[in-house]
C-alpha cells in the first residue's frame, strides 16, 4: 500500500513538474505585402509558387506582451504529390531571442489557411528549445498559438 501511495505521490510531482516547464502562448501577425513572389499556373490551370513576406507580431506569454517579426518564406505543393498545400519556413525574433519554425498548410475555405508545426529556438530565452505550433489566417493576418516543450 506505501509503494502505491509513494509511486502516486512521485508520478503526480513528475508530472506537474514538466507541465511547469512547458510554456503556452499565443500571437498575431499582420503581414506586409509579400517582398517577393515567384510563380505561374501549370499546364493544368494549377497555381503554384512562393512569396517571401515580413510580418510585425505580438506575443502573449505568461501574462506579458512581446513584439517582434517575423519573417516567412512559403511554398505551395505540386497538386498530384502533397500532404498540406503548401509549406513555410519562418524566422520570428524578439528582444529576447530568435527561432524558427517549419509548418505544413491547408487552406480551409474561403480564402483561410490553417498551419501546423515544429519549432526550434536559436537563440536567447529559445536557444536549445523545441515546441509545437498552429495557426490560421486570412488577408495577411495570423492567429495562434504554441507551446515549447522546454
Amino acid at each position: 500500500m506505501k509503494t502505491r501511495v509513494f509511486g502516486t505521490i512521485a508520478f503526480v510531482l513528475l508530472t506537474s513538474a514538466s507541465i511547469v516547464r512547458a510554456q503556452s502562448f499565443t500571437f498575431v501577425t499582420k503581414a506586409s505585402p509579400p517582398a517577393m513572389r515567384v510563380g505561374g499556373t501549370t499546364a493544368t490551370g494549377q497555381p503554384y509558387g512562393a512569396t517571401a513576406t515580413s510580418s510585425t507580431r505580438e506575443t502573449m506569454m505568461a501574462g506579458k506582451k512581446k513584439t517582434g517579426t517575423q519573417n516567412c518564406i512559403t511554398m505551395t505543393q505540386s497538386p498530384n504529390n502533397k500532404v498540406f498545400d503548401s509549406h513555410a519556413m519562418c524566422l520570428v525574433t524578439e528582444a529576447d531571442g530568435t527561432y524558427n519554425s517549419v509548418l505544413g498548410c491547408s487552406s480551409v475555405g474561403q480564402g483561410t489557411t490553417a498551419c501546423w508545426g515544429r519549432m526550434t529556438g536559436q537563440t536567447g530565452v529559445y536557444a536549445n528549445r523545441t515546441g509545437v505550433v498552429s495557426s490560421t489566417g486570412k488577408d495577411g493576418v495570423r492567429t495562434g498559438s504554441g507551446q515549447w516543450d522546454q
